[in-house]
């Protein structure tokens, strides 16, 4: 009988050190967004977040080397609340870009894409702050690779698909390009204060994406 209350009361005590662990994981957090904000990421020092969130140098050095480990430890958790929010990367990677779009197609790429949006929108307070030109350079490249990398993933897939476009611009080039105008279009409206929903947002980088900008634009 003793064994097992020892066993609960050790339970307890680690989940009393986790909560306590968590919570001041996110002042810590929140005051690196909060300074961003304020006075630019790069200007930040560990004294300027320790102030911010009401702890000492030690403590913050607990959990983080520096705000260069803070900030992939925010991108990490940005990563997990995507995925979940997103679903599984299949619904996003079939109904992507195509030329003559089947039957329902373009429904499912809007809402999987607003899907993305709305995700941005319910974290702006991180995102608008780390993609700004007062944010992250680090945290700004990882979120384009992401991206690329899902663009790299769907090409893969309409390869295997049997489609063979016409690649008058290299796959990694325009992968890329794509990468940095969906990252642009997420940063512009963030700062914006989401005048426009997230669908209306997802239908322009759908437009960008499959007409181009100089047409988008009407000049052609």
């Amino acid at each position: 009988m003793i064994q097992v209350v020892a066993a609960c009361s050790e339970e307890y005590e680690m989940t009393e050190t986790n909560l306590r662990t968590q919570r001041t994981k996110i002042f810590i957090q929140n005051a690196l967004i909060e300074l961003t904000e304020r006075q630019g990421f790069d200007t930040i020092s560990v004294e300027d977040i320790s102030k911010k969130a009401m702890i000492n140098r030690a403590t913050f050095y607990r959990y983080y080397k520096n705000k260069y480990h803070l900030v992939e430890d925010l991108y990490k958790g940005a990563l997990r609340k995507l995925s979940n929010d997103m679903g599984p990367p299949k619904e996003l990677r079939d109904v992507f870009i195509r030329g003559a779009p089947r039957k329902g197609e373009d429904e499912r790429f809007q809402a999987a894409w607003t899907k993305l949006f709305e995700h941005f929108a319910s974290n702006s307070r991180l995102y608008t702050a780390m993609l700004s030109d007062k944010g992250s350079a680090w945290f700004q490249a990882r979120m384009r690779e992401q991206m690329a990398k899902f663009f790299q993933a769907w090409h893969r897939a309409q390869r295997k698909r049997g489609r063979k476009p016409t690649e008058s611009v290299p796959a990694d080039i325009a992968q890329t390009l794509l990468a940095s105008t969906v990252i642009g279009i997420l940063s512009c409206w963030l700062e914006g204060g989401m005048e426009y929903s997230a669908l209306e947002a997802a239908g322009w980088f759908r437009r960008i994406a499959r007409e181009g900008y100089v047409r988008v634009l009407g000049w052609v």
